[in-house]
């Protein structure tokens, strides 16, 4: 999916304010000046295909997907290659946005480890406890890592 096909199906959806990556001249929240962005973003990346960041823009068009959040929002994100990572969003902020969107990223590795643990080593536990399992493990290893990065980088503030 776009990003211009994510945005206009929230628009469809009766949405109309966003929050997230703000970069250049969007400085709002309304969800047309983030159409016209990406829209503006697609036709100088036709313009000048040499560019690296318009063929890596190329590259990662078609990898813009919706998350449905069972508390009603809702958050377009993008698979870039190796990870996923939120874009857009109708949270009310960006922080909000980031921490809904890992504990959903958390939610859904522990549902396919469990999966495999339940091919793997049936009979050993009930699926639900492999979630748990995993949940907790999952946890516990962003929070290592986030850790690891504010010793090695410092602790990175979210612009609201």
């Amino acid at each position: 999916m776009t990003l211009i096909n994510a945005l206009e199906t929230l628009k469809a959806q009766g949405i109309t304010k966003l929050a997230g990556l703000t970069s250049g001249d969007i400085k709002e929240s309304n969800i047309e000046k983030y159409i016209e962005n990406a829209r503006r973003c697609d036709e100088d990346a036709a313009r000048w295909p040499e560019q690296g960041w318009a063929q890596y823009h190329v590259a990662h068009a078609e990898g813009n997907y919706i998350v449905n959040m069972e508390d009603g929002h809702h958050i377009i994100a993008t698979n870039y290659d190796n990870f996923d990572m939120p874009t857009y969003s109708d949270y009310e902020d960006e922080a909000e946005m980031y921490a809904a969107f890992e504990e959903w990223k958390i939610q859904r590795d522990a549902e396919a480890i469990a999966d495999e643990m339940m091919e793997t080593r049936p009979g050993e536990f009930p699926r639900a406890a492999w979630v748990l399992i995993a949940i907790s493990e999952l946890r516990a290893a962003h929070k290592a890592a986030d850790e690891a990065f504010e010793r090695e980088f410092g602790k990175e503030e979210v612009e609201q």
